[in-house]
């Protein structure tokens, strides 16, 4: 953990480079999880990083009661429990602004990480629309590889999963299952770095996910850097009754 911390505060800090950079982002958008916990440590390597300057400030305080400057303590003085709790105060709204600034600030890869949370797991009926002979499709080339991609991604291996939806994809069995295998194509090439591929994948939906649908192109188009096509869609969705519209707003003020 002491490591994990380390690299975090690395990472939070803007110190991060080169291939341990990439490979931290790479966890951040495959696990959400590990990004949920990086900034709940993120949150406390700041909190740490401020205690000093709280402390500094008291003894200044501190120092200024001793002297009974500038103010007299016979006189209507301000208790020194006051004029701490207000300089506390100042500064924590003012960290506050920075860390405003700063998440107004974020780069589009950093706002992709934040909101790409990806299903754990690949959910697949074990037979396709209007099949009524269970045993003899789930014996069949394709829904033995198909349970064999479901597998690969509820395992954490995409990369795997993908490769094995690409070639479900060019099979006639397909058809039952056009959106779900663009579905998870798509957010498998998310989840290893290609947000084109993905864009295209998604697109393919046809039906299905008409929720998901728009909300994971946007953010393809995001982290591809097609900004005003990413921009168009985060709005459409912040303006619909979509789940996602809180979080489509937030990025849309982000990228003001």
């Amino acid at each position: 953990m002491a490591d994990i911390r380390e690299e975090i505060e690395l990472f939070t800090l803007g110190k991060l480079s080169g291939s341990a950079l990439e490979a931290f982002e790479a966890r951040l958008a495959a696990n959400p999880d590990f990004a949920a916990e990086v900034a709940r440590e993120a949150e406390l390597i700041r909190a740490i990083r401020l205690a000093p300057e709280l402390d500094a400030l008291q003894g200044q305080l501190e120092g200024i009661d001793s002297t009974g400057t500038p103010y007299n303590k016979t006189a209507t003085a301000t208790p020194l429990h006051i004029l701490f709790a207000t300089a506390a105060t100042i500064i924590l709204l003012v960290v506050a602004i920075w860390f405003f600034n700063r998440m107004s600030s974020l780069p589009p890869h950093e706002l992709f990480v934040m909101h790409f949370q990806p299903p754990k797991e690949m959910s697949v009926p074990k037979t396709g629309r209007g099949t009524n002979d269970t045993v003899q499709t789930l014996i069949t080339p394709f829904y033995t590889l198909l349970a064999l991609a479901e597998q690969d991604y509820n395992n954490g291996n995409p990369t795997a999963a993908l490769a094995k939806i690409s070639r479900l994809q060019s099979m006639t069995e397909s058809r039952d299952y056009a959106d779900l295998l663009a579905y998870y194509a798509g957010l498998a090439c998310l989840q290893t770095g290609k947000p084109e591929q993905a864009v295209r994948e998604f697109e393919k939906i046809a039906e299905d996910y008409p929720t998901e649908k728009p909300w994971y192109v946007a953010l393809a188009r995001l982290e591809a850097r097609q900004m005003v096509e990413a921009k168009a869609g985060f709005k459409q969705i912040a303006g619909s009754k979509s789940p996602y519209s809180k979080d489509a707003a937030a990025i849309l003020e982000q990228l003001k």
